[in-house]
């Protein structure tokens, strides 16, 4: 082999080790997708079908109000045929001696081509009543499908706060077990020293092995909280996703009062039912106005030619005719009808005004029952970050103190049991301060103003 062989031959291989063998690509690390709780709720929001189903809601709603403006746009049609005739029409008439005598008329073949036009001029009221509602209509969805934007932001909130919920709950079990090993560990050594008994090791050893299941368990709510906020998202189950928040406290900027005010003011719901009522009254004007008259413009244009020599025409074998005019429509007796639906408009007017009424009582039921409980959280929140040093402190001279003989192992697993519940009561405050505060901000319509320093809104 020569050396300009030789020389490809090495370049070669150190190519193919630069590039790797063909699975290194396939056994690359997934891409790990960070995540802020904002995040969440804007691919839920663009990608959700939750929100795909409100977004044809609303096109739906807008396209009625092109349906609507339609009506005040000219028809045009055309239409045209061709007839071949196996039998001539005929006509009867009587000659001068009282006989009947017939006449075929028209050819073979028969051309007719004819343009309509219909131009509404004038229909008192009627298309601006309906063209109305349909508008106000459309507006209400809209703002219907804002709440329902902000129910799903609700829900992505709650399930992005319960996976860090789960998450924190594990961590606590891991580290409570990681406590509980090493004093096993340190009773285990004191144990062959001869200095504790070989009860206070078993007992040590039981209590880190009542202590695995637990963390199992934490950590199998914590995949299930994960593929929770997953499917909420549209993401794949095997989606690497970090949460870059983390529950915490943030002291809230609005009064009760303020609050109250601004739900009822604010809140898309009661706006879209406060829209709703304006949308069926100008539906039942629109109703009441379909006993008046209608007034068009009619045009028409209409080509005809007969022949029975295949299908060229001359000019002998065609007739055009048009006209241009206006045309009233009335509706004087319609079977009582439109009396019937006038009636179901002004009711459903009616049940629009009582909906909107209680919704708006219920309105400030739901906020008020939910300023209540976020009260108790934040007076519950206030003493548990002290409870924890305190039990940490405890924990450790718990820990010095049976290291010194004083103490039990008693002592230390109630410590330590009380230093784990001590944490988790805290994790369950802010979780619930969290979900609250998330459905706070749904309530009132004002979002991340609630709290301006929270962080994640």
């Amino acid at each position: 082999m020569n050396n300009l062989s030789i020389k490809a031959l090495g370049a070669l291989c150190i190519v193919m080790r630069l590039l790797g063998p063909p699975d290194a690509i396939a056994d690359a690390p997934p891409e790990i997708l960070y995540m802020a709780v904002s995040d969440a709720v804007q691919l839920a929001l663009e990608q959700g079908v939750e929100a795909d189903l409100v977004r044809e809601e609303v096109t739906i709603a807008e396209a009625q109000v092109g349906v609507v403006r339609s009506l005040a746009i000219p028809r045009v049609s055309l239409e045209a045929g061709y007839r071949h005739n196996l039998m001539r029409p005929v006509i009867f008439f009587p000659d001068e001696d009282g006989n009947t005598q017939s006449i075929e008329i028209g050819r073979d073949s028969d051309f007719r081509a004819g343009l309509t036009l219909r131009q509404p001029v004038y229909a008192f009221g009627r298309l601006r009543n309906a063209l109305r509602s349909a508008n106000t209509g459309a507006e209400a969805t809209r703002l219907a499908g804002d709440f329902a934007a902000a129910e799903i932001a609700l829900a992505v909130k709650t399930a992005y706060y319960q996976a860090l919920f789960a998450h924190e709950q594990a961590r606590i079990a891991e580290l409570s077990l990681e406590q509980l090993e090493r004093s096993a560990d340190q009773i285990g050594k004191l144990t062959n020293k001869g200095l504790r008994s070989e009860f206070e090791k078993l007992r040590s050893d039981v209590a880190v092995a009542n202590r695995r299941p637990a963390v199992a368990a934490s950590a199998n709510e914590r995949t299930i909280a994960l593929e929770n906020l997953k499917r909420l998202l549209g993401l794949p189950l095997d989606e690497v996703i970090v949460l870059t928040d983390s529950l915490m406290y943030s002291p809230l900027s609005i009064s009760r009062e303020s609050a109250v005010e601004q739900a009822i003011a604010l809140r898309k719901d009661v706006a879209s039912a406060r829209t709703q009522v304006a949308a069926s009254e100008e539906m039942l004007r629109a109703q009441a106005a379909n006993d008046r008259p209608l007034l068009f413009l009619d045009g028409n244009y209409n080509w005809q030619g007969q022949t029975s020599t295949g299908i060229t025409l001359g000019n002998d074998e065609i007739a055009q005719s048009a006209f241009i005019g206006l045309s009233l429509s009335w509706p004087v007796f319609d079977g009582l009808e439109n009396r019937y639906r006038t009636q179901q408009a002004r009711a459903n007017w009616r049940k629009a005004e009582f909906r909107l009424r209680k919704l708006e009582d219920e309105a400030r039921l739901e906020l008020r029952s939910t300023w209540t409980r976020l009260e108790s959280v934040i007076e519950e929140l206030a003493g548990t970050e002290e409870a924890i040093a305190l039990a940490e402190r405890s924990y450790h001279l718990a820990q010095v103190r049976f290291e010194a003989g004083i103490a039990t192992l008693l002592d230390v697993l109630d410590s330590e049991l009380a230093l784990t519940r001590a944490r988790l009561v805290r994790l369950e405050e802010l979780f619930r301060y969290s979900v609250l505060l998330a459905e706070l901000e749904t309530q009132t319509g004002l979002g991340p103003d609630l709290t301006p320093g929270r962080s994640g809104h």
